[in-house]
């Protein structure tokens, strides 16, 4: 449960404008993803892509590994990220910020997955192994 835990870390730092060491906790994540279970890599994903979103970087290559992880073994469980996506919506600019929420919504209920498909940033994703 390691990289869970680096999860839990990385959202309460960012929750307090402590990106750089949010960034540590998902690298240690990430380092740690074969003690992962299923639900985990997603969410470490996600990070990353938020990551990416704040430096202007590339996501459809962490999309495309985010659409991989969800078409393994259950990757589904409930997770409470909205406060956080909330706090860095002026960050992540509108489209980022509704695109974000339907993927936090599918980490939580595979059966949102459906509403991604109205995203660009998904759609020009091909899945790939994490």
């Amino acid at each position: 449960m390691l990289p869970s835990s680096y999860c839990h870390l990385a959202r309460v730092l960012l929750m307090t404008d402590r990106e750089a060491e949010a960034r540590d906790q998902i690298a240690q994540a990430w380092a740690h993803r074969a003690q992962a279970s299923a639900y985990v890599i997603p969410r470490i994903l996600f990070f990353q892509c938020i990551f990416a979103m704040f430096d202007g970087a590339p996501i459809t290559p962490i999309v495309g590994k985010i659409k991989g992880a969800l078409s393994g073994p259950p990757a589904h469980l409930d997770w409470t990220i909205q406060p956080m996506l909330n706090h860095l919506r002026s960050r992540l600019g509108e489209t980022n910020y509704q695109f974000l929420n339907a993927l936090a919504e599918t980490l939580c209920l595979s059966s949102a997955m459906p509403r991604l498909n109205q995203f660009r940033q998904w759609r020009e994703a091909t899945a790939i192994s994490a």
